[in-house]
């Protein structure tokens, strides 16, 4: 994606646009650390609650693919509930908390 950048330089916008990913590399870093930790910490805690009975939830991975896919909006919550009405009802707030 650099190489295209650099390749496009030309073009004003294009080096707007470059100029302002360097100047917030910094801020975006850390944003990506601390998306990575939350988001990692939720697919743990679906592996751990939800494992057993959904199959959305059977392994690590799928349980990481689910919290993306919810943060797209298709949401499994009548699953979850049927499993356990409490961390299921805590899983949605916790997805619209944070």
């Amino acid at each position: 994606m650099i190489k295209f950048l650099k390749l496009l330089r030309f073009n004003k916008r294009i080096e707007m646009l470059s100029k302002s990913f360097r100047y917030a590399q910094r801020d975006l870093s850390s944003f990506g650390f601390v998306f990575l930790i939350f988001i990692l910490a939720y697919a743990q805690m679906g592996f751990a609650l939800f494992s057993r009975s959904l199959r959305n939830y059977k392994n690590f991975f799928t349980s990481l693919t689910t919290c993306f896919r919810m943060l797209l909006g298709e949401i499994k919550a009548p699953d979850m509930f049927a499993v356990s009405r409490v961390y299921g009802k805590l899983r949605i707030e916790l997805k619209y908390n944070f």
